[in-house]
């Protein structure tokens, strides 16, 4: 069966569980993975508890200083890196608005190094960063994800993206690599 047959079975599968009383939940499970299966993209979630280097980790990946980091929590949006040829933001709010900008107001949106930076993340849902990434030119997506541990609303933003991606790189210190979480 090639994936052309897989994708038809797929919605014809999500076409049938919308027909029942509870079906809707599964329907919208079955079309997201016929359109993860028909783009292609391939994502891989960069995770781990706060402060271990997740963002830096990416940003020597790219061989550029995109992501914002800091020797404080950072990330407080989960952050998208697409191949681009033009380098900018897409900025996915939680009220279902987008908002292009530039990359280097990144850090305006997707961080809580102040307290009005911490306030704006909270409207989003995520970013999209669009960069000229040899990593991400064969339909890879890198995704960069808050600190675990660092309090309950960061750990939960990160735990939201473990279903849609393909494979995790786990971040871990080598003076503690493994903690309780």
């Amino acid at each position: 069966m090639n994936e052309f047959e897989i994708y038809k079975h797929l919605c014809d599968m999500s076409d049938i569980a919308i027909q029942y009383k509870d079906g809707k939940e599964l329907a919208d499970t079955i079309a997201a993975t016929a359109l993860r299966l028909s783009s292609k993209l391939y994502r891989v979630a960069v995770i781990g508890e706060f402060k271990r280097g997740k963002s830096s980790l990416i940003n020597a990946l790219v061989g550029s200083s995109i992501l914002p980091t800091d020797i404080l929590p950072m990330t407080a949006v989960n952050t998208h890196l697409v191949y681009g040829a033009e380098k900018k933001i897409e900025i996915y709010f939680k009220d279902g608005t987008v908002q292009d900008s530039s990359v280097e107001q990144l850090m305006d949106y997707a961080t809580k190094y102040d307290q009005q930076r911490e306030k704006m993340a909270r409207t989003v849902e995520r970013i999209v960063v669009h960069y000229p990434s040899v990593y991400c030119k064969n339909h890879i997506e890198i995704i960069d994800t808050p600190g675990m541990n660092d309090n309950d609303e960061m750990t939960s933003v990160t735990l939201s993206v473990l279903g849609q991606i393909d494979a995790a790189i786990m971040v871990v210190s080598a003076a503690m690599p493994l903690s309780e979480s």
